[in-house]
């Protein structure tokens, strides 16, 4: 009687350690898959970050370029000014000498009404 109950419990243990066999395989398995599945969404994380500053640096890049656009017709009528300055300032003016003192007087009369104003 011991005899058949220590054979169905060794069976009985024969059964359970190859469920449990089974179990650890399949947790190995799903350990493995995870493991796998974590490495690509930590690929795809990346690739999502790349893709993300490569669309800055071209929008950095497209809003640099429409500025240098946009100011292009500043800077030329800037260089245009300053070649007509230069022009101008080699140009010799002829003026009278009556004109001369008029100039000088009323720029005298005008700083001694400044100065009477700003002592007031």
């Amino acid at each position: 009687e011991l005899e058949v109950e220590r054979g169905q419990l060794q069976v009985r243990i024969d059964e359970l350690e190859q469920a449990n066999s089974q179990v650890k395989e399949e947790y190995d398995k799903l350990q493995q898959l995870h493991r796998s599945q974590w490495e690509k969404l930590r690929k795809k994380e990346l690739e999502g970050s790349d893709l993300i500053q490569s669309m800055i640096d071209i929008k950095v890049q497209a809003a640099a370029d429409l500025n240098y656009l946009n100011e292009k017709p500043k800077r030329v009528k800037q260089k245009n000014l300053e070649k007509d300055l230069a022009v101008v300032s080699t140009v010799p003016i002829a003026m009278d000498i009556d004109t001369s003192r008029q100039v000088r007087k009323l720029s005298a009369e005008a700083a001694g009404h400044q100065e009477a104003k700003n002592f007031k």
